[in-house]
């Protein structure tokens, strides 16, 4: 009964700051689980009854311990308290206890002050929960990586990053529409519009990343800036804001650092409009490049820029020949001479000669000036061959079928001296001849022996030492001969 009463005497006259609510009410529960043992077991005791009441009394307190006593209420929170119980002018600062504040009749408050008390631990743990979100930045950096032989680095995986910006925005705008955030509404405002400022320039700063590593290498290249100047003087502001903004981070990689720097955002955002304008100036530079020389249309724009971007080696066209023009492989350049172009090959080998070489360097490095010129070259050569071929066949063959000429010329003979193509033109255009003249004379049957003669003698030819080309152009040939 005496600890009791000491107990009760020190709760209620302790500044209630000093008070824990939590402990006061597990030790009032613990002193009336023992009055109640005691009072099953002495029934008839005074001081146990006395001890029993006691506590049954003080236990009307509980409430208003555990409202006044919250640790979480605030100067603010006092003043609201103060006001309901008349004492507007009391310093909210200024220590009170249990046994003031029922003096003062908080009792009959309990209602109004167990409002304020939940308002005041709401918005507790929203502060509690903005610091914890402020906590969280302190060690989340950007991981830098080296970039190819650029000088200067990348941004590597900002997954994390991004998955903590999406998720405390979200509480950050739950918080700030919450009425408990009042007090704080300023800093949780002001933490909100960091989170957006980081979210705003990490966009930025990914789209203007991605850009620049497709572009820096096309502008890596003296020829692309000197073929499009303008271009390459925006890219050029870019490539600094880039790499001032790597420096930066690099030296202080922080997350969080950038997320008041409307400066580099606003810097970013410039960036990312001259870097628009440079892919449509390089769209333009292709698609005038395509409308000069249309096979281009064929290629990709990064195809396109690799044959562009070194206009002083025409053997950058090469790899792309086939796409332009199917069925030849490469050019043949002319050794020692600098950018002549003298015959076509095919992915077999079969080469043809132009009637007259190009010079690639008098276009000045306008590829598709002289791709249109290796074009109208192409066109003549095959004409060319094709035209020597026939007069060949036309020689050796005196009846446009077979047999020979004065000089012993026979038609698989003539077949291994032109390319493929020549020879299976030539061969459909004279059997279409010879069986029009068989018809005409009625020596059907003379025109199909002879034809079964070439065809026996292409097969020997075919059984016999062949190079690869020969072999296929031979097949092609025996191929139309038994069909037609």
């Amino acid at each position: 009964t005496a600890e009791w009463a000491e107990r009760t005497s020190m709760w209620l006259s302790s500044p209630c700051t000093s008070l824990d609510s939590e402990a006061i009410t597990a030790a009032v529960d613990e002193y009336h689980r023992t009055a109640y043992r005691l009072a099953r077991a002495a029934r008839d005791d005074r001081v146990v009854s006395k001890l029993k009441d006691g506590i049954e009394s003080f236990r009307r307190y509980s409430q208003l311990f555990g409202d006044a006593c919250n640790s979480a209420l605030q100067p603010h929170h006092w003043r609201q308290i103060m006001g309901l119980l008349g004492q507007k002018d009391r310093d909210p600062e200024e220590p009170i206890t249990v046994s003031e504040l029922i003096e003062l009749g908080a009792l009959d408050k309990a209602e109004p002050i167990s409002n304020i008390s939940a308002a005041a631990s709401k918005e507790h743990s929203l502060r509690l929960a903005l610091k914890r979100m402020q906590e969280d930045w302190a060690g989340l950096e950007f991981k830098m990586v080296p970039y190819k032989d650029t000088g200067t680095c990348v941004v590597g995986h900002t997954d994390e990053i991004q998955m903590q910006l999406d998720e405390q925005l979200m509480k950050i705008q739950a918080m700030n529409a919450s009425p408990f955030v009042k007090p704080f509404k300023a800093e949780a405002e002001a933490w909100q519009e960091a989170l957006e400022g980081l979210e705003e320039l990490l966009d930025q700063w990914l789209s203007c990343q991605a850009t620049w590593m497709y572009l820096e290498p096309i502008f890596s290249s003296p020829d692309i800036v000197k073929q499009m100047p303008e271009e390459g003087a925006k890219f050029a502001q870019v490539d600094m804001t880039f790499r001032l903004l790597v420096d930066e981070v690099v030296a202080s990689p922080l997350a969080i650092k950038l997320a008041k720097d409307a400066d580099r955002r606003d810097s970013l955002t410039l960036a990312n409009r001259l870097l628009d304008e440079v892919q449509r100036g390089l769209s333009r530079y292709l698609e005038a490049k395509r409308l000069a020389f249309p096979r281009f249309f064929f290629l990709s724009n990064d195809e396109m820029l690799e044959i562009l971007s070194e206009t002083k080696d025409p053997t950058r066209v090469q790899p792309h020949l086939r796409k332009c023009f199917e069925g030849i492989h490469r050019l043949q350049f002319e050794p020692g001479l600098a950018g002549i172009v003298s015959a076509m090959i095919s992915l077999e080998g079969e080469k043809v000669p132009f009637k007259q070489n190009i010079n690639t360097s008098m276009a000045r490095g306008k590829v598709e000036q002289w791709l249109v010129e290796v074009e109208v070259a192409m066109f003549e050569a095959v004409h060319d061959v094709t035209g020597r071929g026939i007069n060949d066949y036309v020689a050796g063959n005196d009846s446009g079928s077979g047999g020979g000429n004065g000089c012993g010329l026979k038609r698989h003979e003539w077949a291994l001296r032109w390319p493929g193509m020549v020879v299976l033109l030539a061969a459909g255009v004279f059997w279409t001849r010879g069986v029009e003249e068989a018809l005409a004379t009625k020596r059907l049957q003379d025109y199909e022996k002879q034809c079964s003669s070439d065809l026996r003698e292409i097969v020997d030819l075919v059984r016999g030492e062949l190079t690869g080309l020969q072999r296929a152009t031979l097949g092609a040939l025996v191929v139309m001969d038994v069909h037609g």
